[in-house]
């Protein structure tokens, strides 16, 4: 009698609890089901938020290369030649003859071989200009060196000539 009596008067409220009890468990799956998607679109965003960074870093070096790109590809036989006076001249060394090369195309750049004499004082201003040459931003190659001593007189001294073929290069448009 106890547990009829105890059913019947809180009969309302022992369905009240058990449609609280069940909505509490609708919830709680709905909740865990949102709480893993929640999870997934962090880590997808974690997935693309290093995407952003490596595309920012791809058209950071990107913007670079076009920059290198401009540099060698502005290069003209005058340019060239411009540029090798002007080192000549910083260097005390005197082109007797510059003569181009047959171009080489290679996978992805074209290589513009020269062949350079010149005449020189001594050893050290030789040096001196392969030294500027090759730390040019214009990218120059010194491939050989034949040098040899020329008859001295009394008014000009020793006096070297070089033979010097070097090269430069233009990245190709693919």
């Amino acid at each position: 009698m106890d547990a009829t009596y105890f059913i019947n008067k809180y009969k309302n409220n022992i369905i009240s609890v058990a449609v609280i009890i069940a909505a509490l468990i609708v919830a709680n799956n709905i909740y865990q089901g949102q709480a893993s998607a929640v999870a997934a679109l962090k880590a997808q965003k974690d997935v693309e938020a290093k995407k952003n960074e490596l595309l920012s870093s791809i058209s950071q070096l990107e913007a670079k290369f076009g920059k290198y790109k401009k540099l060698l590809n502005s290069k003209t036989s005058s340019a060239v030649i411009n540029t090798l006076n002007t080192i000549a001249k910083d260097t005390k060394v005197t082109i007797t003859s510059l003569k181009p090369g047959e171009e080489k195309k290679v996978a992805f750049y074209t290589r513009y071989p020269f062949t350079l004499s010149v005449k020189t004082a001594n050893y050290h201003l030789l040096g001196d200009f392969i030294s500027k040459l090759e730390s040019s931003p214009d990218v120059y190659t010194v491939e050989l060196l034949s040098i040899a001593k020329q008859a001295t007189d009394e008014t000009s001294g020793v006096m070297l000539t070089a033979q010097i073929e070097l090269s430069t290069i233009v990245l190709q448009d693919k």
